[in-house]
């Protein structure tokens, strides 16, 4: 892959996000929240940069998801609109910055280029290149945070800017956010996802990975674990890999062995928040996003069409009686973020984006049977697309989560174009056999 000015630009960009998105922008945060507002101002002049590739082409007509993301995407533009009439134009503008990433699916239109729309083996290199680029982002992120003495989001600057007496985790000493996590650990499904396309183990992927693994269990970030790993188990199984599936569950169960051999205390701090988020009452993270979500969706039945506009603030705070004061934080859990500021409608396209791209993407597989390469990209676009929907219930979208639907539609689309052969392909398809 030549690494054209373009290119080289892009991947700083996703470097840049893949440690300053959720964690490392508390860094800023110096005695003055007003310098949120200014690091949220940064996030959307990147993103209003990928917003270039909408007026370079018109793509992705064929699809049907595509069509429904084009009305999601429309909704949030009244959202925004509604937000300024409702609020004011800075207090809307941050409510985008949740959802200005969805505005980059036209991103690997601009990136990829005109001429090799096309080419789907270098559409699916650059996807690749990407997901290595920002899992290395944030392995730099972790090893800073390690020096650092733990997560910068537990900061005292933190705690005194936001006007908190503490920020405390019931799993101590912690390290990254969860879209970080996310990106650590795509990279070591890729890994492991060659195994699968090539249909036999080498250990200099099955290794590398294992050791990324290990790493996103030590962040204690659940939410990236669980519906990664979930999707995972689902998928493997569908494809009749469960030889992959044993040896790789043998690894980790000798892995967490050999880790308790050598420091009980270890195995358990990484098994501490899952063995307590089974009791929300001994969870107190889990009590608060429970608790948040029912505030939020109780003050959202009171707008449920168009919500309450998009706002930073989320309007000035929700009273949750069950924890007997007012919140500003936006609940974990995208779906009701939705519901909250832009309506019921937006909820509904959204989800059902989610799932009809999930089953365009897993209908394409059969058709890569004979290309390794790709195959390996599908499995990966596939586990990435469909994992939001359990991903979404416990925290939000991933912050790249439009810029990989954009990829998995080039995808698509460039495969039916192509018409690459396959065992149940004959000759050349219509789009509309999806």
């Amino acid at each position: 892959m030549n690494l054209t000015p373009k290119l080289i630009i892009y991947f700083l960009i996703i470097a840049f996000l893949s440690m300053f998105l959720e964690d490392a922008r508390f860094l800023f945060l110096i005695q003055s929240p007003v310098k949120v507002t200014v690091m949220d101002f940064l996030y959307l002049l990147v993103f209003l940069y990928f917003l270039r590739a909408n007026f370079e082409t018109t793509f992705f007509q064929e699809l049907l998801s595509s069509k429904i993301y084009l009305i999601y995407l429309v909704f949030i533009l009244i959202a925004l609109v509604y937000g300024i009439s409702q609020w004011d134009f800075i207090i809307a503008l941050g409510g985008l910055k949740i959802f200005a990433p969805m505005f980059a699916i036209s991103l690997p239109v601009f990136i990829v280029g005109k001429t090799r729309l096309n080419d789907t083996e270098y559409i699916a290199r650059l996807f690749r290149a990407t997901v290595v680029v920002s899992a290395i982002g944030s392995l730099v992120l972790f090893i800073i945070e390690i020096f650092y003495g733990g997560r910068f989001f537990f900061t005292r600057t933190l705690s005194y800017d936001l006007g908190l007496d503490r920020m405390e985790d019931f799993r101590g000493i912690r390290y990254l956010g969860s879209q970080e996590t996310f990106n650590i650990l795509l990279l070591a499904l890729l890994l492991i996802y060659r195994s699968v396309a090539i249909r036999k183990i080498k250990g200099l992927e099955i290794f590398p990975a294992l050791g990324l693994i290990i790493v996103s269990l030590i962040t204690k970030n659940r939410t990236a674990i669980l519906s990664l790993t979930g999707i995972f188990l689902i998928q493997t199984l569908l494809t009749q890999r469960r030889f992959l599936l044993f040896l790789i569950s043998v690894s980790i169960i000798l892995s967490f062995a050999v880790i308790e051999f050598i420091n009980p205390k270890i195995t358990k701090a990484i098994m501490e928040p899952y063995t307590k988020a089974l009791n929300v009452g001994s969870d107190v993270t889990g009590s608060w996003r429970l608790y948040s979500n029912l505030a939020y969706l109780r003050e959202g039945l009171n707008t449920p069409v168009l919500g309450k506009g998009l706002t930073s603030h989320y309007a000035g705070g929700v009273y949750v009686k069950e924890l007997k004061e007012k919140i500003t934080f936006p609940p974990h859990n995208m779906f009701v973020i939705q519901f909250f500021q832009s309506g019921i409608v937006a909820t509904l396209l959204l989800l059902i984006f989610t799932v009809i791209l999930t089953a365009e993407i897993y209908k394409l597989n059969k058709y890569l049977q004979n290309n390794q390469a790709l195959l390996q990209s599908n499995y990966l676009l596939l586990t990435i697309v469909s994992s939001q929907i359990v991903y979404g219930q416990f925290y939000g979208y991933i912050w790249f989560f439009g810029l990989y639907c954009g990829f998995s539609m080039l995808m698509i689309q460039s495969v039916y174009r192509n018409a690459l052969p396959g065992p149940a392909l004959d000759g050349p398809i219509e789009i509309s056999r999806l």
